[in-house]
């Protein structure tokens, strides 16, 4: 997401610099990206939200539906550190 909004920052200005149309189709063609790019966050925020709907729908989780733990890894090293 926050390449996407780099690439827009980047466009929008390379485009205002080199912008072969008059100053009105410019500013109507910019605002026509900018609704566009929000309804993208838009519908995915959607789709994230009914993603979490659905897996609240499924009621709590229990003791199975947790992923086994490998045993060996327990009481090992501690490989956030990056050490």
């Amino acid at each position: 997401m926050i390449g996407r909004i780099k690439a827009f920052a980047a466009g929008f200005l390379i485009g205002i610099l080199v912008a072969p149309r008059s100053g009105s189709a410019s500013r109507r063609l910019l605002m026509d990206r900018f609704a566009e790019f929000l309804d993208g966050g838009r519908r995915e925020y959607e789709e994230l939200e009914e993603d979490l709907a659905a897996r609240r729908s499924n009621g709590p989780l229990t003791e199975n539906d947790w992923p086994e733990v490998d045993e060996s890894m327990i009481g090992g090293p501690d490989t956030r550190s990056g050490a």
